[in-house]
């Protein structure tokens, strides 16, 4: 008796764990979707609240829209193949986390050369930086998602960049377990 019903259990945990790699994937999918059509308070709905601890979400989103299309720039999301790979869904501690790396390409166009130029020699980590024409600029790279389910997200799936660009920020946000454990996923891909 006792070994079916730990059978059961293992049965019901796997396919907890299949249902929500599967919400997941779809979630990461419409980050993506949302990022590229400029629907940040979409997206923003989808982030790990904690980060709103440390900036409003209404300043957040300002702060946003207005790098996607002010500053004397426009960033266009290029559609381009995600290729999508995701680690296992990891225990920490009480938490759960989930990192998904994908390819991302955008243009960046821009009314001022000299800012163009300025964007040209600055190095972005893990990506690609070329000029497509007197205007336009194109950046290509790999990109981090980090899925996490804990008492801040109330036991549902949130999510939040996982860039080099984005440490100092997310150090301020997540537990040091969580990011130890997240750095290892990242070497696996």
């Amino acid at each position: 008796m006792r070994k079916l019903l730990l059978l059961l259990l293992m049965a019901a945990a796997q396919t907890a764990f299949a249902q929500d790699q599967t919400t997941i994937k779809k979630d990461f999918e419409a980050i993506v979707l949302k990022t590229s059509q400029n629907k940040i308070d979409e997206v923003l709905d989808m982030t790990y609240p904690r980060l709103f601890e440390l900036m409003p979400k209404a300043q957040m989103s300002a702060m946003a829209t207005g790098m996607m299309t002010g500053m004397g720039m426009k960033t266009i999301y290029e559609e381009a193949p995600l290729n999508l790979k995701m680690s296992k869904i990891e225990k920490v501690g009480a938490a759960q986390i989930c990192l998904a790396a994908y390819d991302q390409r955008m243009r960046m166009e821009f009314t001022q050369p000299a800012m163009m130029e300025m964007m040209l020699k600055t190095p972005i980590a893990g990506k690609t930086v070329d000029k497509v024409d007197d205007k336009t600029i194109r950046i290509k790279g790999r990109d981090y998602l980090l899925a996490i389910k804990d008492a801040h997200t109330k036991n549902t799936w949130k999510y939040l960049r996982y860039d080099d660009d984005s440490a100092t920020l997310n150090e301020k946000v997540l537990a040091k377990e969580i990011i130890a454990k997240a750095n290892q996923l990242k070497t696996t891909f």
